[in-house]
């Protein structure tokens, strides 16, 4: 009977090995997945972007001598005209000698800094004009500017006129800043009566861009 129960008990032995080993690898693995669970994180939740704006300011005498000022922001496209501030003075009855001093202000009152900035003259014109038998005022009429107290540019105004394709270069400011402007006007006094009743007429751009 010995003899007999033996190959039944090894047949069990030989099922409860492999068993014992498939339960074994079971426990290894889920023990090993635990220990490898180690993660680490960083969430941004605030990531945001924007554009910021570029406006200018102009600060100057009205007709009436008191401080207006025009914002480029009042215009389509951030581009405006302002004709409340007269750079030339806005006086017609200038004698020979006379002088017209015109100070500005422009100030950058955008989020962000000019990379750049320029003041682009137009095209001087005179009524009534030369061919009516009067003298050039245009090629007379003198006009200097200056920047922060720097001469920037000194001429006729129709040599100003001639700068229309190359800007004169301002300094570009940063956000808030501003910078002043003088324009001094001046009928020569060797002026004679053919200039007599002529007014002249020439727009000044001034431009930020960035």
């Amino acid at each position: 009977m010995t003899a007999e129960s033996t190959p039944q008990r090894k047949k069990s032995i030989a099922w409860l090995v492999p068993a014992t080993l498939g339960a074994g690898a079971l426990a290894l693995s889920l023990v090993t997945g635990s220990l490898g669970a180690y993660t680490a994180s960083i969430k941004n939740d605030n990531n945001t972007a924007g554009a910021g704006g570029l406006t200018m300011q102009e600060t100057g005498p009205g007709a009436d001598g008191t401080n207006v000022t025009c914002d480029s922001s009042e215009g389509t496209n951030n581009v405006a005209t302002c004709a409340t501030i007269n750079k030339y003075g806005g006086k017609t009855t200038m004698a020979p000698g006379d002088v017209s001093t015109v100070n500005i202000t422009l100030k950058n009152t955008g989020s962000i800094a000019a990379k750049a900035a320029t003041l682009t003259p137009g095209a001087c014109t005179q009524t009534p004009a030369v061919a009516a038998g009067k003298g050039d005022l245009c090629g007379l009429m003198n006009v200097v500017i200056t920047q922060d107290g720097t001469e920037i540019f000194r001429g006729t105004a129709k040599e100003l006129a001639a700068k229309s394709n190359s800007p004169i270069t301002l300094t570009a400011p940063a956000a808030g800043a501003s910078n002043a402007y003088k324009i001094t006007t001046t009928l020569p006094a060797s002026a004679d009566n053919t200039y007599a009743g002529v007014t002249i007429s020439q727009p000044l751009t001034w431009t930020y861009t960035a």
